[in-house]
């Protein structure tokens, strides 16, 4: 252990003597720009997709928070180097278990070390993600060094211990300065005999120090810190440390830690930012325009490879943007903007403009992403909302909702917007399934985006079969594009519908079962007692033509029909809508459902009069009941409900 330094020495010898071990005379280095890449997505982009996102900015470096396998095998043979992560549950066990940590290692980094062919750029293994944040207390920190070791040592023994390096990410608030200098740098009292254990491993591996470093956390934890100053302006006041002149956040976190290494005794250590960012969402001050001023002061301080004043012409050997994609499960325990940190949306899509290798030119998105139809879950105002706030809570704590919290981009929206926000992100995380949006019947089918300018709803990114069927006069259904076109004759759209019309199969295969008998019934439903009906039932349920909407008809709605009819529902919807509230309405008929018969249900809409919409739903359901409404009924056609004819 390397001898302390007597307190009496003059502070101004003492950051002398860091400023010549740390910037040892040669050529300014620069920087390689890397990014996170983190698993905690309810709907993440393929990897494929991801990587080809990376390699089309020319992003040549990724630190993934653990070992998916699909994930390393889409990396194989792409030449981006990637650091694997180690979860923190997973300290304890290879602290304490060799055999676990050569299996870790197996199954994990040698396998993708094939003898020939195209192999993963494997040269980190990041050991825990942040074992040292204080929020933790001593829940992991005590078991990293033993893992560390373990993980060392299998690689060793797997003949990769000269080509994987082993590094543990340290948290920013695992050094401090109490006066918010760097010259008064330090580790943590409760963490520093371990880090300098830690310091000791790292050094004698010839592996780096990775810690993160967080202005914007900075600025909304310290009073002496201006935005101007986190952002790298020039006309930030700057900060003055022993005659030693700070221009910006990054220098002066940056040297807070160097002060911390060397009176831990290792002022040479290298040092790899391993993740630096700024949120676009979820707090005060976290906006894309913001975030993008940032990354364009971060990236150009970098580029530029003047360093800091303790290590001029020394930047840190690598930098890692948080993160490459927003993650809409991050914990949110440090605050809601944990989950809005992408440079893209979780879909791919470039939320401001940053130099990640490409140069000048405009990010990359991604291209051909897989989305969701445009469906949308929202309120229904016309019911009783006085129970919304608990239906609320019991979404956002399943779903995100951090957009509409204190800061927020939605928080302005008011009631009821934010209930149809809260109620729309449960919907499109649970892939758009129609009990998803039933909230006790305060929930509402809706394909007219109800975002705003300022607030979006989006649908979720996941393949799915299309499972709307859109019939007007004479067209026919596009399979490949869900969109309507005019090709076929109106027997060979009928034809089209009873082929994909899951009520049709059913009625024709389940006829004779004893627990699902058929009856005559009134009204809008229509079912089958005979076997020869099926072809002529089916077809009268398309002669809607009749059907006038008077109250003569609704009255028939009301009247008792089985559970194993299959009822003709339809919509109201306006010719010009103009917001949520009148654009689409649903009709009073549903009940219980036979969830189990029809787990997947379409709808096909069959025409319409002026303002009605016909619609063919396949559920079963009880008329009797009138309290809630049938969410699962889906229209699929362009929003001004324009141009469609009775069949």
């Amino acid at each position: 252990m390397p001898p302390s330094i007597p307190r009496p020495l003059l502070l101004r010898f003492r950051l002398l003597v860091v400023a010549s071990l740390a910037g040892i005379a040669g050529w300014p280095r620069a920087a390689a720009i890397g990014v996170n890449w983190g698993a905690a997505s309810s709907h993440p982009l393929p990897p494929p997709k991801v990587v080809e996102l990376l390699k089309s900015n020319n992003v040549s470096r990724v630190k993934l928070s653990d070992a998916d396998p699909d994930v390393l095998r889409s990396l194989s043979g792409s030449g981006i180097a990637v650091t694997v992560g180690v979860p923190d549950l997973m300290l304890r066990t290879l602290n304490s278990s060799r055999k676990a940590a050569e299996s870790w290692v197996h199954d994990n980094v040698t396998r993708y070390f094939p003898a020939g062919g195209p192999r993963v750029r494997i040269e980190y293994i990041a050991v825990g993600d942040e074992p040292f944040l204080s929020s933790h207390g001593d829940q992991f920190y005590p078991y990293v060094l033993g893992a560390a070791t373990q993980i060392q040592a299998a690689l060793t023994k797997a003949n990769l211990g000269s080509k994987v390096k082993v590094v543990v990410p340290c948290s920013f608030d695992a050094f401090q300065s109490e006066s918010n200098l760097p010259s008064e740098g330090h580790f943590r009292p409760d963490i520093n005999k371990t880090m300098i254990q830690l310091l000791t491993f790292l050094s004698e591996h010839r592996s780096p120090f990775f810690v993160s470093i967080s202005p914007f956390l900075s600025l909304h934890q310290s009073k002496n810190i201006s935005l101007d100053f986190a952002l790298f302006k020039g006309t930030a006041r700057p900060h003055n440390d022993s005659h030693r002149i700070y221009k910006n956040s990054f220098d002066l976190s940056y040297d807070t830690l160097v002060t911390a290494l060397y009176n831990a005794g290792f002022p040479q250590m290298e040092i790899v930012v391993a993740q630096i960012g700024w949120p676009t969402d979820g707090a005060a001050n976290a906006t894309s325009v913001i975030a993008e001023d940032f990354m364009k002061g971060l990236v150009d301080h970098i580029h530029s490879k003047t360093g800091t004043p303790l290590r001029p012409r020394n930047p840190p050997l690598e930098v890692y943007i948080l993160s490459l994609l927003d993650e809409d499960q991050r914990s949110t325990s440090a605050g809601n903007f944990e989950r809005h940190w992408g440079v893209f949306t979780f879909d791919g899509q470039a939320k401001y403009h940053i130099d990640l290798g490409q140069g000048s030119r405009k990010l990359w998105n991604a291209q051909n992403v897989e989305y969701l139809p445009s469906r949308w879950c929202v309120v229904n105002n016309n019911e009783n909302l006085s129970n919304a706030t608990a239906n609320v809570l019991d979404a956002c704590s399943v779903a995100d909702c951090t957009a509409v919290s204190p800061g927020g981009s939605c928080y302005n929206i008011g009631w009821p917007r934010n209930v149809s926000y809260a109620f729309n992100s449960y919907y499109q995380q649970h892939d758009q399934k129609a009990d998803s949006c039933y909230f006790g019947g305060l929930g509402l089918i809706t394909t007219v985006d109800p975002s705003t300018e300022t607030c979006s709803l989006f649908s979720r990114n996941q393949t799915e079969e299309l499972q709307v069927y859109a019939v007007a006069g004479n067209a026919s259904i596009d399979d490949a594009e869900g969109r309507i076109s005019a090709e076929e004759d109106r027997n060979s759209t009928y034809n089209h519908m009873k082929e994909h019309s899951l009520l049709y199969q059913d009625l024709t295969k389940h006829k004779d079962e004893d627990d699902f008998s058929y009856e005559e019934c009134d009204g809008t439903c229509c079912c089958v007692t005979e076997e020869e009906d099926v072809e002529a039932k089916f077809a009268k349920i398309t002669e809607i033509s009749s059907l006038s909407g008077s109250g003569e008809e609704e009255e028939r709605e009301r009247q008792h029909v089985p559970k194993a009819c299959r009822c003709l529902t339809f919509i109201y919807a306006f010719e010009d809508p103009t917001s949520v509230e009148n654009s689409i309405i649903f009709s009073t008929r549903a009940g219980p459902v036979l969830q189990a018969r029809f787990p997947r249900m379409p709808a096909i809409v069959l025409g319409s009069e002026r303002e009605k919409l016909y619609v063919w739903t396949e559920r079963t359901a009880d008329c009797s009941v009138l309290d809630h409404p049938v969410w699962s009924v889906y229209t699929g056609i362009h929003p001004n409900n324009k141009g469609l004819k009775v069949l």
